[in-house]
Formats: structure tokens, C-alpha cells, sequence
């Protein structure tokens, strides 16, 4: 059997999730990303799409909680600004 790199890139979690759920995934990444043996190709993939949920996530929560945002400490972990 030959490996198709192609079906990698398909998007197969179009689902709806809440503020809650990516709220709660974005804390785990958060934290995994903090071990100190959590490095590479992998990890960094996971730091980009951690990015790309909190920037997405704080431009929402923000003016409605922004003690919530300021306690994650997601804006420093993920570089935004």
C-alpha cells in the first residue's frame, strides 16, 4: 500500500464548537507547549495552529472578558500582539 501524502491536508473537522471548547483546547495546547521536551515539526505545527485559534479567540472574548484573556497569557505564548 503506498502512502498518499495528499489526504493529509484535508480539513476533516469542519464541526461547530463553542468558545468553551476551543477555549479549553487552547489551554491544553498552551500547556503542552510549555514542557520543556516538546519541541520539533510536530510542535511547531501545533504552536502555528494554537496561533491561529487564539488570535481568532481573543479577537472574540476580548471585550467581553478581557481578566480572562489577560490571566491566559495567550497573547504572549502565541506572539500576538
Amino acid at each position: 500500500m503506498r502512502f498518499d501524502s495528499s489526504k493529509w491536508d484535508r480539513v476533516i473537522f469542519p464541526g461547530q464548537f463553542t468558545y468553551f471548547d476551543m477555549f479549553c483546547v487552547l489551554g491544553n495546547i498552551a500547556l503542552a507547549l510549555r514542557h520543556p521536551d516538546n519541541s520539533g515539526p510536530s510542535s511547531d505545527r501545533v504552536r502555528e495552529i494554537g496561533r491561529q485559534i487564539a488570535e481568532r479567540l481573543v479577537e472574540d472574548i476580548e471585550d467581553l472578558t478581557p481578566e480572562v484573556v489577560a490571566e491566559t497569557r495567550w497573547k504572549e505564548t502565541f506572539g500576538l500582539k
